[in-house]
């Protein structure tokens, strides 16, 4: 039913039996967690950093790097599929069934309004309901970003967004923010300021080489 409703690639164009993605377009297999550090994911089990100094998350995964997923990252954020969010959301699940149950919410990360007003959705907020109904886990969004988009500029231009908690949490709160694509770093650190309380991560992607740097304290 699905391929009548979609027989082409809504990325590639390409004819497709598989429903929105084809074959070459679809996600990979996921990163395997096991022999990565549990706070920055870096790719050691014993990663001396993390014990020398204190993560500023408690806990961080993704599943995918940049390369191998960028296609239907772009597409997400520049072309308005929630149904192409809503894939991916379904892998982040198969994650989400295998990390700490612990949390007090499920935050998605917030996007400027310039951004929401042009695709008409947030794609981490559906992420995140994905998350919030596989480990049933309320789905909090407080999160506000006044800051203008900047994912069309180099790293090197981009200054920390400004993001303000419209929710005062106490400080042992434990929430998970789920980002579609961790780059410079700056979107999570700012809303780990925001929430003011303790937080995982949980991205899809990675596209800095420097994340365990990113995610220690200073």
């Amino acid at each position: 039913m699905r391929s009548f409703i979609y027989p082409y690639c809504c990325i590639c164009g390409r004819f497709t039996r598989r429903g929105l993605l084809c074959l070459n377009c679809s996600p990979p297999k996921p990163l395997d967690p096991k022999n990565r550090c549990t706070y920055c994911f870096d790719d050691t089990s014993d990663c001396v950093q993390c014990v020398k100094l204190k993560p500023k998350f408690e806990s961080f995964r993704f599943l995918y790097d940049f390369q191998d997923v960028k296609h239907i990252i772009r597409f997400l954020k520049f072309n308005p599929s929630s149904a192409v969010a809503k894939i991916l959301g379904n892998e982040l699940k198969i994650i989400a069934k295998n990390i700490p149950r612990d949390f007090d919410y499920i935050v998605p990360a917030p996007i400027s309004n310039a951004s929401l007003f042009e695709r008409g959705f947030n794609q981490s907020y559906i992420l995140a309901s994905k998350i919030s109904k596989t480990l049933n886990v309320p789905l909090l969004n407080p999160l506000s970003k006044l800051s203008p988009p900047q994912s069309l500029l180099p790293p090197e231009k981009r200054v920390s967004p400004k993001i303000v908690s419209k929710i005062a949490l106490d400080e042992d709160t434990h929430v998970l923010l789920v980002d579609d694509v961790l780059t410079t770093g700056g979107t999570a650190l700012a809303s780990l300021n925001a929430l003011g309380c303790k937080a995982s991560l949980l991205v899809l992607s990675s596209a800095s080489k420097n994340f365990p740097f990113l995610l220690r304290a200073v």
